[in-house]
């Protein structure tokens, strides 16, 4: 639940950024960025490390510890 705390905490124009990076960067689809948002599915470790370094670009603040 980390990823959804996250981007229901940043404004609009911010998640779309973050949303299309995440996308981008991750090789993924909409809908496996729904699941990880959600919680039905986890990031894969290496995933978990892009989206630290996408959310510290635009917010300068890290999701999960890792």
């Amino acid at each position: 639940m980390e990823l959804k705390v996250f981007l229901d905490n940043i404004s609009t124009s911010k998640y779309r950024d973050v949303q299309k990076a995440i996308i981008e960067e991750c090789y993924i689809n909409r809908s496996t960025f729904h699941h990880w948002r959600s919680g039905k599915n986890q990031p894969p470790t290496l995933a978990k490390m892009k989206i630290n370094e996408i959310t510290q670009r635009y917010t300068n603040q890290k999701v999960y510890n890792l």
